[in-house]
């Protein structure tokens, strides 16, 4: 790919910038990726690989004159249906970690910061729904760009091996639900979709793969402990007992099997009347309102 000379010094400039940043964590930073670029994937994760993998390509993106610009992906969100087809086969076998981790992404926005020149990466969590790369996420991870696209420099999707890919189209999306459908750039490479399954009752199993706070590929399990119709939206939902926190946004919730049955919205703290943190609420989407985004 060729750049032009104000291209290649955006990209430049973004990622020298990205070394320091006066409040940001020291760590956060490019020091010996060009040194050591490949992961020890077999049995720790390093979140930094995964930071600043997202910081230098997204760059890359934001200097492409080929990639999608924020303001029409945003323009897309108005896309209420898409005609697509997915695999309606459902998985048998024991919810496997390892396996189900190659089809979820971390979205990555990078955007200029308000207190320093750098450029910083703030995330979130998707999942694969097809080979050539469909996904699934939440509607507001997308919907922030409206109110912030002044300061975002670009988007990407990163997945476990440390692959970043472009982000082409908003396919669907619903704000009430709380979903959209979206497409990334495989390059020709075949994905891994995740199965989905719309039935869960109340005391199901339930695993969870996401990235709370840019701690990536976090597992966590519980149960499904209720089901709900919250009053504000009139969508339904289901609360379960597994962990995840901010970042884990629009990350796959897992039956026994690995199937998918929900997308990861949202959390409730409950205080009591002295103000002391009593619980903690976790509402997913059923897996049943990225369907209905889909038209026969």
């Amino acid at each position: 790919m060729t750049y032009t000379i104000k291209q290649t010094l955006i990209i430049f400039t973004i990622c020298v910038f990205a070394f320091v940043c006066k409040g940001e964590n020291t760590n956060d930073n490019l020091t010996g990726t060009s040194k050591n670029t490949k992961l020890n994937r077999e049995n720790y994760i390093k979140d930094n690989y995964y930071i600043n993998s997202l910081k230098i390509k997204i760059a890359e993106f934001s200097a492409d004159s080929s990639t999608t610009s924020i303001n029409e992906l945003i323009s897309q969100l108005e896309r209420k249906q898409c005609k697509i087809k997915l695999s309606t086969e459902k998985s048998k076998t024991p919810f496997n970690y390892d396996k189900m981790k190659q089809s979820v992404l971390a979205i990555g926005e990078l955007y200029k910061c308000k207190n320093c020149p750098a450029g910083h990466i703030s995330s979130a969590t998707a999942f694969v729904i097809s080979e050539d790369g469909l996904c699934v996420s939440n509607y507001h991870v997308f919907d922030v760009l409206s109110e912030q696209k002044a300061s975002v420099m670009g988007l990407g999707a990163i997945n476990f091996e440390g692959k970043v890919f472009k982000i082409t189209e908003v396919l669907a999306a619903n704000k009430i639900n709380d979903v959209l459908i979206f497409k990334i750039d495989t390059e020709g490479r075949k994905l891994t979709p995740l199965p989905l399954n719309q039935l869960a009752s109340i005391g199901d199993k339930v695993k969870v793969i996401s990235h709370p706070k840019r701690k990536f590929y976090a597992y966590s399990e519980g149960i499904v402990t209720r089901k709900h119709i919250p009053s504000e939206t009139n969508s339904p939902r289901y609360t379960i007992s597994a962990d995840y926190a901010q970042g884990s946004s629009g990350g796959p919730v897992f039956d026994k099997n690995g199937n998918v049955i929900g997308v990861i919205e949202s959390t409730l703290s409950l205080y009591s009347s002295d103000n002391h943190i009593q619980m903690v609420m976790k509402d997913i989407i059923p897996i049943q309102c990225v369907l209905d985004l889909i038209s026969e």
